[in-house]
């Protein structure tokens, strides 16, 4: 009974302490603002991914279309990693819809922002004469959303 007890508390305690550290980053701006808040411009750049959601999936579909859909997503993930393949072009296809909160999808490359992805249906984000690997990833303040997305290397 003690030994049963014990576990119990240990897992409360070790709940209540993950809890704690699970903070999302409020939507302060208004509903039909979706711009970042809080997260800066330095927080994307970051190679380490600091991030909290409610629930989070990602999924290949067919040709090549990628499907990410997170619930409260607070922080910045790498949703993957984009190569240039010796293209004259990389062109990324996507449809983005967020349902709440803020975001911001961007290409990052050596510490710097190559290009931002906008919200949107059949969006095309082009990158002209890319070389090496880019990091797709997506800031979020309480941010819910899809987004569907497919890399095209293009040599003219």
């Amino acid at each position: 009974m003690n030994k049963k007890i014990a576990i119990i508390a240990a897992s409360l305690l070790l709940l209540s302490v993950c809890l704690c550290s699970c903070v999302h980053i409020a939507d302060t701006n208004g509903e039909e603002d979706y711009s970042l808040g809080k997260l800066t411009e330095e927080d994307i750049v970051d190679n380490s991914d600091n991030f909290q959601a409610m629930s989070s999936n990602k999924q290949g579909m067919q040709g090549g279309v990628t499907r990410y859909t997170t619930k409260k997503l607070s922080g910045v993930y790498t949703i993957g990693n984009v190569y240039s393949n010796n293209a004259s072009c990389l062109i990324i296809k996507s449809t983005v819809t967020l349902e709440s909160g803020n975001v911001r999808i961007c290409l990052v490359q050596d510490g710097k922002i190559i290009a931002d992805i906008p919200l949107g249906e059949n969006v095309e984000t082009r990158i002209e004469n890319p070389s090496g690997k880019y990091k797709l990833k997506i800031a979020g303040e309480s941010a819910s959303l899809t987004m569907e997305y497919n890399v095209l290397a293009s040599n003219y």
